[in-house]
C-alpha cells in the first residue's frame, strides 16, 4: 500500500488517488493498476452469463482511499464499458434515449454498480447503469473528458473510503455465456480550488424530451477545448413550450468566491432576432444548489454587449460564491427550430478593483491605482488583448502615466505568476487646454479716467469656455479680476498705471484646463493738471 499525491501544474490543486484494493473478483493483475495515479492503466473487471451447463459470475474490485472522505467530496472513477451503456448514461435523464438512438439498451446487456462506502459498512450511496436515472443525478453522473474518456462522478452526502465497482451481465444475455469488461483506471478527488482553469468534465441532461431525432447534444466533449472551431450543439428542434437540453461542464474543485466565469456561445440571427437570448439559462452552482442563474439575455445587458449572428460572445458572470459547474439550458419555445452553439467555460480571476480619478488637461499624466484581494500584481497595458505589459504593479501602488494630450484606454489585468484574470479597461479622458489668443487695448490716459475697453484680437470660443481676467502693477505679481469671465474687459477708473492679460478656461468633464495667459497689455496713467504756481508743480512732483 502507498499514498500517491500529484500536483497538477498551474494549478492550486492535487490529485488525490486511491491508494489500495481492500477485495477484488474476476479482476485482472496486476491489481496496483487500478490505485497507480496512471489514468492509463487499468484493471479488468470480467462478467459472464450463465450457458446452459455453467453458472456465470460478476467481477468486482474495491478501491480505498488513505483516510476517509468528508460528507460531499466528489471522487471521479475512470472506466470504460461495452454496449455503449457510458454514451448513452453521460445523456443523464436522456439516457435511454440515447442508448435507443446507438442501438442498445441500459439493461440486459452490459451492466454495472457502483458503491461508495465507510469501510465495510454499507453503501452510502450507489448506483446501477441499469436504472434508469440512477446516473442522472447531481450527486451520481457518467461524465466526459476532452478526449471522449468517461468517468464516473460521485458525490456521497456521507463520509466514505472505499468505492466498490462490480461488472454484471444482464437477462438479455442470460444462457448465451456472454462476457462483458468493465475496466477501472484509477479513483481520486481533488484538493485545492483551481485557478484560470477550463472545465475537465460534461455531461448533458433533458425535461419533457419524448424523442432525440432533433433534440440532443451533439459533440458533447467539444466544449472542454479551447479551440474556436470545435463546439457542442444543444438542440431542442421544433418542440412546443416547455421541453429543454442542457449540457453542464464541470470543474476540479470549488472556485474562489472572486472568480469570474466566461461563457462562450454562439447562434444564428434569425434566432436572436426570435428571441432565443431570452430562452436561455446559464446557471453556476454548488454540489447541485444553484448559487447564480442568468438568461442569456440578462448577460448581454450586464456586459454591455451587442450579440451578432454567428459570433463567438464571451459572456461573463460572477456568482460571489464557490461554485463547481456551469449549466447551459436551451428551453424550446413553439414554432421555431432551437439551437445554440457551445464553446466553453473559462474560470479566471476577478478584475482589479480601480480607484476613482478625475479627467486631467492635456500634457499632463494620472496616477492609477488598482487593487486585489489575492495578492496578485497588475499588468497594465494599452491593448484590450496581447500585447505587451507596459507596468507592473502591486496592489494599491499607482500606475502613472506619461504625459497624455489625448483621450487614452489602459487595460488592467490580474497576474498571479500562474495565471492572468480579465482584462479591466479604465479609459481617461484628456482634456485639450484652449488655445490664449490676443489681447488689444495698449493706451495711456489721464489719472482718475476710465480706460477704454480692452478687446479681443483672437479667442478660443464655444460651450465650455471662458474667461478670466488678472491685473498687475508690475507685470510680475497678478491678481484675478473678481467676476469679469467675458471676452473683452472694460476696466475701471485708474489711478496709477496697470498690466492687463486674459486666461482662456475650457470647463469640461469635471475640470477647467486653462490656456497659457495672452501677452498683458499696459494701461499708462498721466498727470493731466497743469498747475501755474511753480512751489505747488514742485510739490505735487514730490508727493507731498
Amino acid at each position: 500500500m502507498f499514498f500517491l499525491y500529484t500536483a497538477i501544474a498551474g494549478y492550486a490543486q492535487t490529485k488525490v488517488y486511491a491508494t489500495s484494493v481492500t477485495s477484488s473478483d474476476n479482476a485482472s493483475a496486476p491489481l496496483t493498476n487500478a490505485y497507480d495515479g496512471n489514468l492509463t492503466t487499468k484493471v479488468d473487471v470480467t462478467a459472464k452469463s450463465n450457458t446452459l451447463v455453467l453458472a456465470g459470475y460478476e467481477g468486482y474490485i474495491e478501491l480505498q482511499f488513505s483516510s476517509p472522505l468528508p460528507a460531499n467530496t466528489t471522487s471521479y472513477i475512470k472506466i470504460t464499458a461495452e454496449d455503449n451503456i457510458l454514451q448513452s448514461l453521460v445523456g443523464g435523464s436522456l439516457g435511454n434515449l440515447v442508448a435507443g438512438l446507438l442501438g442498445t439498451v441500459l439493461a440486459g446487456k452490459h451492466e454495472f454498480v457502483v458503491e461508495a462506502k465507510l469501510n465495510n459498512g454499507s453503501a452510502v450511496l450507489s448506483g446501477n447503469s441499469a436504472t434508469l436515472g440512477q446516473f442522472a443525478t447531481e450527486r451520481l453522473r457518467i461524465v466526459q473528458n476532452s478526449a471522449g474518456e468517461y468517468f464516473i462522478r460521485i458525490t456521497p452526502d456521507q463520509s466514505y473510503n472505499r468505492i466498490k465497482l462490480t461488472s454484471k451481465v444482464g437477462t438479455a444475455l442470460l444462457n448465451l455465456g456472454q462476457t462483458r469488461v468493465l475496466s477501472v483506471y484509477d479513483a481520486y478527488y481533488i484538493s485545492g480550488s483551481g485557478l484560470c482553469s477550463e472545465p475537465t468534465y460534461t455531461s448533458y441532461s433533458g425535461t419533457s424530451i419524448v424523442s432525440l431525432t432533433d433534440s440532443n447534444v451533439s459533440n458533447p466533449e467539444y466544449v472542454l477545448t479551447p479551440s474556436t472551431t470545435d463546439f457542442s450543439v444543444i438542440n431542442v428542434g421544433l418542440l412546443g413550450v416547455g421541453p429543454s437540453v442542457e449540457q453542464t461542464v464541470y470543474f476540479e474543485g470549488p472556485s474562489n468566491a472572486s472568480d469570474i466565469f466566461g461563457v462562450r456561445l454562439s447562434t444564428s440571427a434569425s434566432l436572436l432576432s426570435a428571441g432565443i437570448a431570452s430562452n436561455v439559462s446559464i446557471t453556476a452552482s454548488y454540489q447541485g444548489t444553484a448559487v447564480q442563474t442568468k438568461t442569456l439575455a440578462e448577460l448581454i445587458t450586464l456586459n454591455a454587449l451587442t450579440m451578432t449572428g454567428g459570433a463567438i460572445t464571451t459572456l461573463y458572470m460572477s456568482p460571489g460564491s464557490a461554485v463547481d459547474r456551469i449549466t447551459v439550458r436551451l428551453s424550446s419555445f413553439a414554432g421555431v427550430a432551437q439551437s445554440l452553439n457551445f464553446y466553453g467555460v473559462t474560470k479566471t480571476l476577478s478584475v482589479p478593483g480601480i480607484n476613482a480619478y478625475t479627467a486631467i488637461c492635456s500634457g499632463s499624466t494620472v496616477s492609477l491605482t488598482a487593487t486585489v484581494t489575492t495578492g496578485a500584481q497588475i499588468r497594465w497595458y494599452t491593448v484590450a488583448s496581447g500585447g505587451t505589459a507596459i507596468a507592473t504593479t502591486n496592489s494599491g501602488v499607482a500606475f502613472i502615466t506619461p504625459v497624455l494630450t489625448s483621450n487614452t484606454t489602459y487595460y488592467a489585468e490580474q497576474f498571479n505568476g500562474s495565471c492572468t484574470g480579465i482584462r479591466f479597461a479604465v479609459p481617461v479622458t484628456v482634456v485639450a487646454k484652449p488655445i490664449a489668443g490676443a489681447i488689444a487695448g495698449e493706451q495711456t490716459i489721464c489719472l482718475n479716467k476710465q480706460p477704454t475697453s480692452l478687446s479681443s484680437v483672437s479667442a478660443d470660443a464655444g460651450s465650455t469656455i471662458s474667461y478670466r481676467w488678472e491685473s498687475s502693477l508690475d507685470d510680475v505679481s497678478w491678481s484675478v479680476i473678481s467676476g469679469e469671465t467675458g471676452i473683452t474687459y472694460q476696466p475701471p477708473v485708474l489711478l496709477k498705471s496697470t498690466f492687463y492679460r486674459r486666461i482662456t478656461m475650457n470647463t469640461q468633464s469635471g475640470i477647467s484646463c486653462e490656456s497659457l495667459p495672452t501677452s498683458s497689455v499696459k494701461v499708462t496713467t498721466k498727470n493731466c493738471m497743469v498747475y501755474a504756481n511753480p512751489m505747488v508743480r514742485q510739490r505735487i512732483k514730490n508727493g507731498t
